[in-house]
């Protein structure tokens, strides 16, 4: 599975999963970092600026009482921290074996707010962060191996089970139908468009695509689908049919999944061949 990670201030992206909208994170992991008081004088102002003087000159824990803002510059002011530092605990969060020093984070929005140097050099932040970068891509290659594994046994548990039930088929590739309806058409070949409905189902239920939720049939050209079983399947049926495939990984999206459909999925496909359009 091919992922690139990219560090920011406002969050971490991949290619195949979105990240966690920061309004999503729970307000007590914020309220957990402010509640920190700093009474150092060493935390005081001395940037000639004279609102991030005055800002420089509180504690924390002042922070803390400020009210719900009415004004829009502090309005905005407060939902870009909020999000920056939601964004900042989530992405610190994920590094396997980093342990997250709230008091550093805060004593880092403090100096750059401040106009101070940072304690580490350009070329030094560079290379903190190109570690960093690395022990989350190792950690997210862990996880998806561990879930691809996962997933692989339980597909194989649950094809094992199906293929001796009631009226299931399986083709020599390793494909599981069920005629749910025979039709009395033709059948069509790899390079034809077919007219279909269908619903795909994940084998915990959710339903992850589906032409009745749309509300319209969909054209198809056989030899363009990605999913070997959906196109193995299609050519089974006859015009006018109705059968649901088990779809194993190997025939489906494989070890490296989809953006919604994790890796080694099995897939359960219900399809209704409409019509053969040439």
């Amino acid at each position: 599975m091919c992922v690139s990670c990219t560090i920011s201030l406002v969050g971490c992206s991949k290619t195949e999963e979105p990240s966690t909208p920061a309004s999503t994170t729970p307000r007590s992991s914020i309220d957990a970092s402010v509640s920190i008081s700093v009474s150092s004088p060493a935390m005081a102002s001395s940037t000639s600026n004279s609102d991030a003087a005055s800002a420089g000159t509180m504690l924390l824990a002042d922070f803390d009482e400020l009210p719900k803002p009415a004004e829009f510059g502090a309005q905005m002011s407060y939902v870009y921290g909020y999000a920056t530092m939601a964004s900042a605990l989530r992405i610190l969060a994920q590094g396997e074996g980093v342990d997250t020093n709230i008091g550093y984070v805060l004593k880092g929005v403090l100096d750059a707010g401040n106009g101070r140097n940072s304690f580490f050099t350009d070329e030094e932040t560079r290379e903190l962060f190109s570690q960093f970068q690395t022990l989350l891509i190792e950690t997210l290659h862990a996880k998806v191996t561990e879930l691809a594994s996962n997933n692989l046994k339980l597909s194989q548990e649950f094809l094992a089970r199906n293929a001796s039930a009631e009226g299931v088929f399986c083709t020599p590739s390793g494909l599981q139908y069920k005629v749910l309806t025979e039709g009395t058409g033709f059948r069509p070949h790899v390079n034809d468009t077919v007219s279909v409905d269908y619903q795909i189902t994940l084998l915990n239920g959710t339903v992850i695509d589906s032409t009745y939720i749309r509300g319209s049939s969909d054209t198809l050209n056989i030899s363009w689908l990605a999913v070997e079983g959906f196109k193995e399947g299609l050519q089974l049926m006859p015009v006018g049919s109705k059968y649901r495939f088990w779809i194993s990984p190997d025939l489906g999206y494989g070890v490296s999944g989809g953006s919604i459909i994790e890796p080694n999925s099995l897939l359960i496909v219900d399809v209704e061949l409409k019509a053969i359009i040439n």
